[in-house]
């Protein structure tokens, strides 16, 4: 069943990014967007293997450090709200990038 309501399917982009690029991208959500969170996931057999906050800058060097299993970046730009989720991928110096839009409407 549809109707006029019903939300529009989500805007989802993936991506492999390299350390330029994800130092590009913690620099432009922090200078040109309105942070909301940041959510970190230690690794898995640490005592902080469970999400946490953190700021911008913390969440950067984990993930740099290796320190994090993933990261997620929830920020409003451009009348949506966007959540970006980084994790380490095999090869070094590399991280995997999906980013989630929503319209603000929909997000509520």
């Amino acid at each position: 069943m549809t109707n006029d309501s019903q939300q529009e399917p989500l805007e989802t982009m993936t991506a492999v990014i390299d350390h330029g690029e994800l130092v590009s991208l913690f620099r432009d959500v922090a200078a040109l967007t309105e942070v909301i969170g940041v959510n970190v996931k230690g690794p898995a057999m640490s005592p902080n293997a469970d999400a946490y906050r953190a700021d911008l800058p913390e969440a950067l060097q984990l993930l740099e450090s290796g320190r994090a299993r993933g990261v997620q970046l929830r920020y409003q730009h451009n009348d949506s709200l966007w959540m970006d989720t980084l994790s380490p991928t095999t090869h070094e110096d590399q991280w995997q990038l999906v980013r989630i839009q929503h319209s603000l409407d929909e997000a509520g």
